[in-house]
């Protein structure tokens, strides 16, 4: 059990003790400083750092400290004061600060490395013996942790990490989950006091209860804070969010995660996910715990449950520190780290994520690292393992760390091991990475992931391999012919699949297929971007091009909003444009460890209510919400505006990116052909029946033919653009939604994936691209060799773990430091370190400054595109950049001028642009520009000032209050709300432009020069007046003001009473119409009352269209979050809208027989255009033409010619009976 056995009042005590020595012996140091320079030297002292290393070491051994002073004692003899400028003591002091320091630093660096950090020394010490300094003697005890530990609570940085003995007696035998939730929220991690009204409600209940009781200590915890009232007084809703972002719904993913290795059910598994963030002060680690999340399935979290890691991130910014400081951190950053009742140690870093495993703890059964290394990548007995390099080691490590799915198990005999690539006579391999798997077993694989229809392509990991499976050819269905090959090129690390365990652990997770990525069917179209224009421009491709392309682009954009009154359409739009279904899940579940937004998109917040009103934070959620509940932008002014927000945030992020979609094309998974039939330069495509149609046929696309264009990101060089031909071929006709190259090239070429800025076939995607516009004018460039300059830029290092682990030779003999787990662990945190110092955006940015200047095939140019694709994998293959080769490209290309297009301020556009890209800044900042104007408008109908609905439900009441035989208590009432709403509003307006004036008189004031800091506090100050007004507008008027039998009753303390509902309306509705009467786009109404004035129009709207008692439907906030509109539904809308207007438009002319001939019409045309994709991808004019199309075509002949013109064209260009772009029902 690994808890202290100490009480907070022993360890103040010996810390007290440890500090009198610490004042004894810094005595020493002043008296001999003192004498010898005859200055003050107590100063000294006064360094935080100096205080810490102190502690530190006389902490770990006093005798050390000792040594400490003897040492800095020997360097200051040979000092003389004549030698410092002026012979300023204030210099002297600084200079012995530094030294002193650096002595500190340098025993402490050898105190941590050889001191058994598994044990705990429980410091005894002696104060009879100062002269002698005698050293502290430790007691060793393995049950207990050491502690002087780094780590330190965030919140409480003089407290410990461990769990104190009285949580340990109140948790013991709760489940782990809860146990963290408890340390969490509990001092010294979370604001919370433990005492007994906590501990009482969390005893003797189960699991579900004992998280609504987490929330409900929660809740009284805040209402104690703020002293204020839960429904009406405080933002209860948000505070609380930011304790407890979750439902206790999260257990049951728990108890899920933590079952043993058994076999997968249906389809992927969620993990609960721990996680903190860590900043270094001084020598601790100052720790803040976050709140529990989800994330998907990892092989060691299903061997070993997720709970039994913790996922930390530093937020140190390393480039910050210095050499000294960055080894401090590393030293740290591998000690043990003691948390609820667990001891996590250090395992594994990846990226911007560290990941600590718990080794021992409560209930919990001793694994030391080396072992769950051992248990993933084998090394004990593995000599091929132990030989490879400790670059490979530290990134090969990592295929336990990926997102998959866990799959069907494989017996040892079913796995081919070891198959030979294919490669030419010049060492070219082609079939890098990919690999053959039968039918039976590609079977199994659907049926355990859940899937109706086998795939024949898939992604995924098994044992130490890596890459993409297809359905190999030679595989016939046979229920018991599983099997499966391994190339050599996919092995990353050996594992005896023969054995049926390894070194007495089943090493059966071995031999399972993890599957990260199931090829479906390619549905979104691929995109142009910076890297692709610059590349294709420099092959051939003209300017006006892109700019046509671009020019589309943005047409279809505005096409989605513009004059669109159709709610549903709106909606559907706005859902896709937010990416709203994947940010939902990313809120459900707090932050899932997921990659939602594809391309480096970055994350916009979903924006769930943040504020009591139902106002949600997102803009897309704004429009989203008002959409449902009946508002259009011709009946909302403030509607209209955020849709015109949203328009201008997708064109910014077209602006951004310049992104270019393209609907001929698409972004796919590649395999080298499986039956090497394909020639050299040829490649094989057919995409699948809901791939989408062609714009120019009307056809589905089935097989392209034809010439394409082929990259991959990134794509800095002239020759990272391939141009090919894609080819019929009736051997690869199986093979859907995937792109086949060809195992064969000419003599000395190399494989074509190859070619793509160095690409393979394990996993990597190629963006093909078959539009004649793009394909026909470009022209393949050759590749160049690697320049010497960019061989000769790197030091590469070849040490295998055998070399790094015997040449290890540790300063004392100590058996933690001198054992393979520290020697491991050390080496993947320096690889950590190391990632984080490789200039990829460096050279990224110099190569886009060169060749804006000097275009991409220029030397130079090609120069920097080589060693940025050199840095991409530096990493992988154990080089370093040489420091004096970044200096000099440092120094010669980071003064460039920035071009334009290049510019985050660009506001005006280049008046001269002369390059592709400030010529497609130019086009787009004008369009910008244009929707910016005041004469721009959503919709050509002019809104009235006042929705007509909210409108309607004030005059109601009014005219009820007019009406009444109360003495006119009522309307007196009414009178009282309407007073307070409009001093609610002008005090409202009247604070934020105070803000706002404040900001753009003094835009220097913040103390932070970091614009997001700025940005953050505009923020926080505009939420306090929300806070502060939505406070006032829900306790406003007085109740005891009220006259009348209906209001003088409210209880607002009661929110949900139908008496508090209708007063809330009438305030709303009040402000509401004062607002508009004098800025109808305000947002004052809509941020108080947002979700009130949305009950209003959708009961008004509701009342209005139907006779249904009870008002419109309600749909609790789990299930709105998963609805969308459905698309084929505006088929269907159209139809229904069509059909009566193009009779009405035939007049008499129409007979019956050509009424059912038309309706027929009709009928086919919504049986043909409900299975049309391309119906839903296109703009309305598009659209306009398809209608056309298809109606000619399915006219019957006893139609007249002139007749089926006349009626087709009456269909789709008549503008009054014209269907909008998503016109759908909902009926």
């Amino acid at each position: 059990m690994a808890t202290s056995n100490y009480s907070f009042l022993s360890f103040d005590k010996k810390k007290h003790n440890i500090a009198e020595k610490i004042e004894k012996r810094k005595c020493h140091i002043v008296a001999f400083v003192n004498s010898k320079f005859n200055i003050k030297a107590k100063e000294i002292f006064e360094a935080s750092i100096i205080k810490t290393y102190l502690e530190k070491i006389a902490y770990i051994d006093i005798k050390a400290l000792d040594e400490v002073i003897n040492e800095f004692a020997t360097e200051c003899l040979d000092l003389d004061i004549n030698n410092f400028p002026n012979n300023d003591p204030n210099a002297l002091i600084s200079f012995l600060q530094n030294q002193f320091e650096n002595v500190l630093f340098n025993k402490w660096m050898i105190l941590s490395e050889t001191e058994d950090w598994m044990d705990n020394q429980d410091i005894e010490i002696d104060d009879d013996n100062v002269d002698t300094m005698m050293s502290i003697i430790p007691t060793i005890n393995m049950q207990q942790p050491q502690p002087m530990s780094p780590w330190v609570p965030f919140a409480s940085p003089h407290s410990l990490t461990d769990l104190p003995e009285e949580y340990e007696y109140h948790i013991k035998n709760l489940p782990f989950l809860l146990q963290y939730e408890v340390v969490r929220l509990l001092k010294p991690f979370g604001p919370i006091e433990a005492s007994d009204y906590v501990w009482n409600a969390l005893n003797n209940r189960s699991e579900t209860q004992m998280f609504d009781s987490l929330r409900i200590i929660c809740e009284n915890h805040l209402k104690i804070q703020y002293h204020l009232r839960i429904d009406y007084e405080m933002n209860l809703p948000s505070e609380l969010r930011k304790l407890l972002p979750y439902t206790s719904s999260l257990h049951k993913i728990n108890d899920q995660s933590d079952q043993s290795f058994a076999g997968p059910k249906k389809g992927s598994k969620l993990h609960v996910k721990l996680s903190a963030d860590v900043t270094m002060q001084d020598m601790n680690l100052k720790l803040e715990l976050n709140p529990p999340t989800t994330t998907f399935s990892r092989r060691l979290y299903r061997i070993y449950s997720s709970e039994r890691f913790l996922s930390v991130k530093v937020k140190t910014d390393f480039e910050t520190l210095d050499d000294q400081s960055r080894e401090r951190l590393k030293s740290l950053l591998l000690n043990p780290l003691l948390l609820a009742g667990r001891t996590y140690e250090f395992l594994y870093a990846k990226e911007d994520t560290l990941y600590y495993f718990a080794t021992t703890g409560i209930n919990l059964e001793k694994i030391n690292i080396l072992n769950v290394i051992n248990h993933n990548l084998p090394l004990e007995g593995y000599e091929r393992n132990l030989n490879m390099t400790t670059s490979k080691f530290r990134n090969r490590i990592s295929l336990a760390f990926s997102n998959t799915t866990n799959t069907i198990t494989f017996e040892p005999s079913q796995i081919i091991y070891d198959v030979p690539d294919i490669e030419d006579k010049f060492g070219h391999c082609f079939t890098d990475g990919c690999a053959g798997i039968s039918l039976a077993a590609m079977k199994k694989i659907a049926e355990i992931m859940g899937y109706e229809e086998t795939p024949h392509v898939i992604q995924g990991r098994i044992g130490g391999s890596k890459g993409v499976w297809y359905l190999d050819p030679s595989s016939k269905y046979d229920v018991n012919d599983i099997w499966i090959k391994l190339r050599k090129s996919q092995i990353k690390y050996h594992v005896n699949y023969n054995l049926n365990h390894l070194n007495g652990i089943n090493d059966k997770h071995l031999r399972n297929l993890e599957v990260l990525h199931v090829v479906s069917s390619a549905k979104n179209a691929g995109a142009l971007n910076a890297q692709f224009i610059r590349v294709l421009e420099n092959g051939g491709v003209p300017h006006n091009v892109f700019i046509e392309l671009i020019k589309e682009n943005i047409e279809k954009i505005k096409n989605q909003i513009v004059n669109n009154e159709d709610p549903c359409s709106l909606r559907a739009w706005v859902y896709e444009s937010g990416n709203l279904s994947n940010r939902r899940l990313d809120e459900r579940h707090y932050n899932m460890n997921t990659d939602f937004h594809g391309d480096g998109e970055s994350p916009v917040s979903c924006g769930f209510s943040s504020l009591i009103s139902g106002w949600p934070e997102s803009i897309f959620e704004q429009c989203v919400e008002m959409l449902d509940a009946g508002f259009t932008p011709s009946n909302c002014i403030f509607l209209a505006k955020c849709l015109k927000q949203v328009l201008k945030i997708q064109l910014k992020s077209l602006f951004n990116k310049y992104r270019i979609e393209l609907s001929l094309s698409r972004v796919l998974i590649c395999i080298a052909d499986p039956t090497q039939r394909l020639r050299p330069g040829e490649i094989f495509l057919q995409l699948d029946k809901d791939a989408g149609i062609d714009e120019r046929t009307g056809m589905r696309f089935g097989v392209i033919e034809g010439d394409v264009i082929l990259a991959r990101n990134p794509c800095v060089l002239p020759s990272d653009i391939v141009r090919a031909k894609a080819v019929r071929n009736p051997f690869l006709d199986k093979y859907y939604n995937v792109l086949i190259f060809p195992v064969s090239s000419k003599e000395g070429e190399g494989s074509l994936v190859d070619k793509l800025s160095g690409g393979d076939y394990d996993g990597d995607k190629v963006f093909v691209c078959w539009d004649p516009r793009v394909v026909l004018q470009y022209k393949n460039t050759p590749v160049c060799p690697i320049q010497p300059a960019v061989k000769n830029a790197f030091t590469k290092s070849t040490e295998t773990i055998t070399e790094y682990i015997e040449k290890y030779l540790p300063r004392v003999q100590d058996s933690i430091v001198n054992s393979k787990t520290y020697k491991l662990q050390k080496l993947i945190l320096e690889g950590f370190f190391l990632d984080h110092t490789i200039p990829l955006g460096m050279y990224d940015r110099y190569h886009k400054l060169q060749s804006s200047h000097n275009g991409i095939s220029h030397q130079e140019s090609i120069y920097l595109g080589q060693m940025f694709a050199k840095l991409l994998d530096v990493s992988k293959q154990g080089e370093t950049l040489k420091t004096e080769v970044f200096e000099r490209d440092s120094n010669k290309f980071g003064k460039l001028k920035v071009p334009h297009w290049m510019k985050n301020d660009n506001t005006q556009p280049n008046q001269n642009p002369t390059g592709i890209m400030d010529k497609l800044s130019n086009t787009i900042k004008i369009e910008i520009d244009n929707v910016n104007g005041p004469e721009f408008r959503i919709s050509n109908t002019t809104p009235a000032q006042i929705d007509p609905h909210i409108g309607n439900y004030w005059q109601r009441e009014m005219h009820k209050a007019e009406n009444m035989n109360d003495g006119g208590a009522f309307y007196n009432d009414l009178c009282l709300i309407v007073q307070s709403q409009r001093n609610i509003l002008t005090g409202y307006n009247s604070s934020y432009s105070k803000v706002l004036s404040s900001e753009k008189n003094h835009p220097n004031s913040s103390n932070s020069s970091n614009g997001d800091d700025k940005k953050n506090s505009i923020k926080n100050k505009i939420l306090e007046i929300d806070l502060k007004y939505i406070n006032i507008f829900y306790n406003d008027p007085p109740v005891d003001q009220y006259v009348s039998n209906i209001l003088n009753h409210v209880d607002r303390a009661d929110s949900e009473s139908e008496i508090a509902i209708f007063e809330l309306n009438l305030k709303a509705a009040a402000l509401y119409n004062i607002m508009c009467s004098y800025k109808p786009e305000g947002t004052c109404a809509w941020k108080l009352a947002f979700r009130t004035l949305c009950n209003i129009k959708a009961r008004m709207v509701e009342r209005e269209k139907n006779a249904t008692i009870g008002g419109p439907r309600c749909v609790a906030d789990e299930m709105w979050n998963s609805l969308k509109v459905d698309r084929r539904v505006e088929v269907v809308n159209a139809v229904l809208q069509a059909t009566p207007e193009m009779i009405g438009l035939c007049g008499n002319k129409i007979t019956c027989q050509l009424l059912m001939k038309a309706v027929e019409l009709i009928r086919l045309l919504f049986e043909d255009l409900i299975e049309s994709y391309i119906f839903f991808t296109v703009d309305s004019s598009n659209r306009r033409a398809i209608f056309k199309r298809r109606a000619l075509e399915l006219c019957d002949s006893e139609f007249s010619e002139d007749y089926n013109a006349y009626i087709a064209t009456t269909f789709v260009d008549n503008k009054d009976m014209l269907v909008p772009e998503h016109q759908v029902i909902t009926n």
